[in-house]
């Protein structure tokens, strides 16, 4: 598909890519072969002058793996990591769940790697632009909705990726994306979520909790 990409503005569009940790670990999961496949198309993409990030979904299996992925992006070129923290969702089960404890070392680990590889890991960045904006900023909310949306095999828009397939969080497509965006009524139930009345010290520095996280864990949307 390179050849039908080559007249797309790089500073407009950016692929993410996944990469399930070592050979052993992706292949077990995405079967045979594709490590090698997706890391010869993350070259090509990176000759061409795409950005790629590498995505990694964490599990208790491959959490270990996190250092890794940073170091297969700085080989590839990938410019950035992203971390999915594990949803019991789809095919997830409670084996894959990782000790948060176990979680924030690896994450530390493959974060100062990041630093000495050049390889920014988004989850880090995130959290950075959060803790150190300037006085009196204030973080209310999700950017679910607002500047990312995830659109479903059956052409609808949903908040997120994880979301995809929730009926009730469904907005149908009906040939214009963006008066779906604007009008759809889950969407304007996320984009109306908001910290106030929360308790938390933290509740606008975090800008509430994660939003699959409460709606799959507490059923219900922010909390």
């Amino acid at each position: 598909h390179l050849e039908s990409m080559g007249s797309w503005p790089r500073d407009r569009f950016h692929l993410q890519l996944s990469i399930d940790g070592t050979e052993s670990s992706h292949d077990r999961v995405r079967g045979p072969g594709s490590f090698e496949k997706i890391r010869s198309s993350v070259k090509s993409l990176r000759t061409n002058g795409f950005d790629v990030t590498y995505s990694m979904a964490v599990t208790a299996a491959n959490v270990d793996d996190m250092k890794t992925v940073v170091e297969l992006a700085a080989e590839d070129g990938a410019t950035n990591v992203h971390y999915l923290w594990t949803v019991m969702r789809g095919r997830a089960k409670a084996r894959d769940f990782v000790d948060p404890g176990r979680l924030f070392e690896n994450l530390r680990i493959a974060s100062e790697r990041g630093v000495e590889l050049g390889v920014s890991v988004d989850n880090v960045d995130s959290l950075r632009q959060q803790v150190f904006t300037p006085v009196g900023t204030i973080i209310d909310g999700t950017n679910a909705a607002w500047e990312s949306l995830a659109v479903g095999v059956d052409r609808q828009l949903y908040p997120t990726p994880a979301m995809v397939a929730v009926e009730e969080l469904a907005t149908p497509i009906n040939g214009s994306l963006e008066r779906a965006w604007k009008t759809g009524s889950a969407l304007e139930r996320v984009r109306a979520l908001t910290v106030d009345g929360q308790s938390s010290p933290l509740r606008h520095l975090t800008g509430g909790g994660d939003l699959d996280h409460a709606y799959f864990g507490g059923g219900q949307l922010g909390g």
